[in-house]
């Protein structure tokens, strides 16, 4: 018999919680794939709740995304047994070792860590209820599979004519040959309000162990970029480069690119992702889908137009069913300068005109009940290549 004593025991049931930037101003959305374990187990309510209903809910930050995910624990993993149902059996943990859920959870992690909230859906038909209709400036899908890209394309097309456009981010796979004329499949037919971006990183597993790796496409760290983007400078900024493209928790990528991959790819309007020796693994492109000879193939560009789109839009609906005469005209356009005005101090644009006036509004237009405005800008393309000459002088020549 053993000496009387004290046992202590501890029991982890703790998860590593992540950090993220500061917030902001941006707000995501994740399209998933809509599997059995989807990302509908996360919404609040169970299968008859509000959030699952309506078939989309909005993560805030990382600690409301990982509170999802121990209201999920607690739901669904204590007191398991075979006899629970098909509906708990396929949600268990260890029935399925976290894998039929953990790819998409991720790519919402992923992107959290760049300080902006995210509407999630789980509907493989691009989005379910009126998901795609909320108002939010960037859109990624979740999961690793090319396939995903078209759950983007569809809610990036239909958004294109409406008064919420919104910018896309596709992820390409690293298994994908890079090849001279290499093109990229499920694009918008507006390729302007999309970007892709190659490649896979290796990261820290938050809920797992933590000898394992996860590994998860960069589309939601790049519209993180473009998040991080809008708050530390304006959407007409480019998100790729030192200050702006930087990779949040990079173990490594999946693939390393030599000089000649790297051309290929940004001819095929695919941005890479490197790491930069003393400066981090960083976003190296800034290609959109565009046809490669107009400014709108740069992302900041693009992200202009859709930013010019959702503020002159609200001036342009606010004309409706006034008189077309002079004064409704003139009205417009000192509302549209004033906006463009701003963008020209924010360094988006360098000069603009607004046309609106008996030139362009003529007896007929007004008769068939047409009001005209033509905007002209001239936008700031951002630097993609930088050239240094260094010139070896003698002592005595003068500089």
């Amino acid at each position: 018999m053993a000496y009387p004593g004290v046992t202590v025991r501890i029991l982890d049931e703790s998860l590593n919680t992540s950090s993220s930037e500061l917030d902001s101003p941006a707000i995501g959305a994740m399209i998933g794939a809509g599997t059995t374990l989807s990302m509908k187990i996360f919404a609040y309510g169970g299968d008859t709740g509000e959030e699952t209903v309506q078939g989309y809910y909005y993560v805030e930050n990382l600690n409301d995304w990982f509170s999802r995910l121990y209201n999920f624990y607690n739901t669904y993993y204590p007191g398991f047994s075979a006899t629970n149902g098909t509906t708990l059996a396929a949600r268990d943990l260890a029935a399925n070792g976290a894998t039929a859920w953990t790819d998409e959870w991720y790519h919402v992690h992923n992107f959290l860590q760049y300080g902006s909230g995210c509407y999630v859906t789980w509907a493989n038909s691009g989005g379910s209820g009126d998901f795609k209709n909320l108002n939010y400036d960037v859109i990624f899908a979740g999961g690793t599979a090319t396939s995903n890209n078209s759950l983007v394309t569809s809610a990036v097309d239909e958004r294109d004519a409406g008064p919420l456009p919104v910018f896309g981010v596709l992820g390409v796979p690293s298994t994908s040959v890079i090849e001279t004329g290499m093109t990229v499949t499920s694009a918008p037919s507006n390729g302007e309000n999309a970007c892709a971006v190659f490649g896979e990183k290796k990261h820290f597993n938050a809920i797992g162990s933590a000898s394992t790796l996860i590994v998860s496409s960069l589309a939601p760290d790049v519209a993180g970029c473009i998040c991080r983007t809008d708050r530390d400078s304006y959407p007409w900024f480019s998100p790729a480069g030192a200050r702006r493209g930087r990779i949040n928790n990079v173990v490594n990528l999946t693939k390393l690119l030599n000089e000649s991959q790297k051309n290929i790819l940004y001819d095929a309007k695919i941005n890479p992702v490197f790491a930069v020796p003393g400066e981090g693994t960083l976003l190296w492109g800034d290609k959109t889908l565009a046809s490669q000879n107009s400014t709108l193939s740069s992302i900041n560009v693009a992200r202009l137009f859709i930013y010019l789109k959702r503020t002159l839009g609200p001036l342009a609906r606010g004309v409706l069913f006034e008189q077309n005469d002079e004064i409704t005209r003139a009205s417009f356009r000192t509302a549209a300068e004033s906006v463009l005005r701003q963008v020209v101090a924010a360094r988006g644009i360098t000069e603009f005109k607004v046309v609106c006036d008996d030139t362009n509004n003529t007896p007929d237009l007004i008769q068939n009940k047409i009001f005209v405005a033509d905007i002209l800008i001239k936008p700031i393309p951002a630097i993609n290549f930088v050239r240094l000459t260094l010139t070896n002088k003698n002592l005595s020549s003068t500089l």
